[in-house]
């Protein structure tokens, strides 16, 4: 009669621990499934045994991971608004820019026509290298704000033929003075 009773008593004991380990692992794989409510909440302690305390583990695991995830989100979203923020300042150093830049381009273009009068070679050549840095200038803030636009996904790239005498003639005359 008492090997009977401690057999019943060892098998509820047993059958209890066996149907809590099979609650918890059912809980985890609920939270499991990405389109299940549970996701992210903890796993109600039941009993006070092994189980109870591997599930107390589990769940400062899963309050560690809810923590992370938010620093995450924020910080997510601080690197978003940083981001705009670039963006919004390149945009406007490319209008300061290029403002008078297109004055400096202006007046050369003015004066290698020769509206105040006639140039001399020297000078002629001068105001050319003006006109060719200034615009290389420009094409440095037009890249600068296509790298910004590239980053975004706005731009598109395409290939185009290109002149290397052209492109050599004016890195010497630029570098010649």
């Amino acid at each position: 009669l008492l090997i009977g009773l401690a057999a019943a008593v060892t098998y509820s004991y047993a059958r209890a621990a066996h149907d809590e380990v099979e609650y918890v692992r059912r809980r985890i794989e609920d939270m499991a499934d990405p389109e299940s409510d549970p996701a992210g909440k903890l796993v109600p302690i039941r009993s006070f045994d092994e189980v109870a305390e591997l599930t107390a583990s589990f769940n400062l695991l899963v309050e560690r991971f809810l923590a992370s995830e938010r620093s995450y989100r924020a910080d997510l979203a601080e690197a978003a608004r940083i981001d705009e923020e670039r963006l919004a300042f390149l945009a406007g150093l490319s209008h300061e820019l290029r403002t008078p830049l297109n004055a400096i381009l202006g007046f050369s273009h003015v004066l290698e026509i020769g509206v105040d009068g006639p140039l001399t070679d020297d000078a002629r050549e001068s105001v050319a290298t003006i006109r060719t840095s200034g615009e290389h200038l420009r094409t440095l803030i037009d890249d600068i704000l296509d790298l910004s636009a590239l980053e975004t996904g706005e731009l598109r790239l395409s290939r185009r033929p290109l002149d290397l005498r052209v492109a050599a003639d004016e890195v010497v005359r630029e570098a010649t003075p």
